[in-house]
């Protein structure tokens, strides 16, 4: 019994690896291995994480983008493995926003002190000093205990730092440093 949509997209699927002839590989694991590798940047792995019972799939590339983060290390010798995932003892719940940050560059959460805590502990152990620096920005505004001029200079770093990470990756968020809270 199933869904419609389900149904289209084995259809597609299959479509894909058995029918397709303008495809130059008429193996269908071939077909389907490439398929899944051309999702990675070139040169990247697809990395299996578990943390704290949670498995996350995500690449060296998303990993490796603090390279003083404790993730280049990890790669490189994993001390712990799970059905073929690395595993990282800490609470998982957090560590979406934690590669989403690593992804993108930017923190998009809602304005909760505890959450912001919670995360700052997390990035303080991952040791990725741009979230770090990001939500120490965050937190005096959101704790109401804000110094004005201070949390000018955090705005004005945090852009900078979201300009020199977009440098490194290769793209421009000039246009995106308006002043405006990203968090």
């Amino acid at each position: 019994c199933m869904s419609l949509v389900a149904q289209v997209a084995a259809d597609l699927l299959d479509e894909f690896l058995y029918d397709n002839p303008h495809h130059p590989t008429t193996n269908p694991m071939e077909r389907l291995q490439q398929m899944f590798t051309s999702v990675a940047p070139t040169g990247s792995v697809v990395v299996k994480l578990n943390v704290g019972g949670q498995v996350f799939i995500t690449t060296t590339d998303t990993l490796t983008m603090d390279k003083n983060s404790i993730f280049p290390k990890l790669i490189e010798r994993p001390s712990a493995k799970i059905d073929d995932a690395i595993f990282i003892d800490r609470d998982g719940t957090y560590f979406r926003h934690i590669l989403n940050f690593l992804r993108s560059g930017v923190l998009n959460i809602k304005s909760d002190i505890t959450l912001h805590n919670e995360l700052l502990v997390e990035a303080d152990y991952y040791q990725i000093q741009g979230l770090k620096d990001l939500l120490q920005v965050t937190l005096p505004k959101l704790s109401g205990n804000e110094d004005k001029d201070e949390v000018q200079k955090w705005k004005e770093k945090a852009i900078r730092l979201e300009m020199e990470l977009s440098a490194l990756r290769g793209t421009d968020t000039a246009a995106d440093s308006s002043g405006t809270d990203t968090v």
